[in-house]
């Protein structure tokens, strides 16, 4: 199955005048074929990449690690004027700060993302936020379908969306 752009690459989140925009990718006058063609030339790699070295990756699993030993362990000895279950939740509450599993993945999927939106950038694709309309008709199509495949290459290979709705690169 060959994905869009947006189905593998920019990982979309909610447009413009929304508070979670929502990004896609362009190329005036591309051919779906090729628009199809780099989505997957830009997304296998990272898809495939083993992230086992990664620091990010290495430091969730040591904190999943924790949190998965802390949950099997026989609850601890406490004082009889604390109430355990408090103790223990308190105990997964201060382990979860200290290891934060969700941010070693946050940061692995952006620097993965970082390497999708690269390699797109490197072939001539723009990013653009949908409009709110455009957003709202994006909803109702089905996730890996062909329809919404066709209507996101419908909106990046028209020269005046992409102009229209381009968001600049950070400083």
């Amino acid at each position: 199955m060959i994905f869009s752009i947006v189905a593998l690459a920019a990982m979309i989140a909610p447009a413009p005048a929304t508070k979670n925009p929502v990004f896609s990718w362009g190329k005036p006058g591309v051919t779906q074929q090729n628009f199809e063609r780099s989505a997957l030339e830009c997304s296998r790699p990272v898809a495939t990449a083993d992230v086992s070295a990664d620091p990010s990756a290495k430091a969730y699993v040591a904190g999943f690690e924790v949190l998965d030993r802390e949950n099997n362990m026989p609850p601890m000895p406490v004082p009889q004027s604390d109430d355990p279950n408090l103790v223990r939740a308190d105990r997964q509450v201060r382990l979860k700060r200290m290891y934060s599993p969700e941010r070693k993945v946050d940061a692995l999927q952006n620097e993965l993302q970082s390497r999708v939106d690269a390699c797109l950038k490197a072939n001539g694709y723009v990013r653009f936020a949908l409009s709110d309309d455009q957003r709202r008709a994006l909803t109702r199509l089905k996730r890996g379908s062909d329809e919404r495949r066709r209507y996101l290459y419908t909106l990046g290979a028209d020269a005046d969306i992409v102009a229209r709705q381009r968001v600049m690169a950070k400083p």
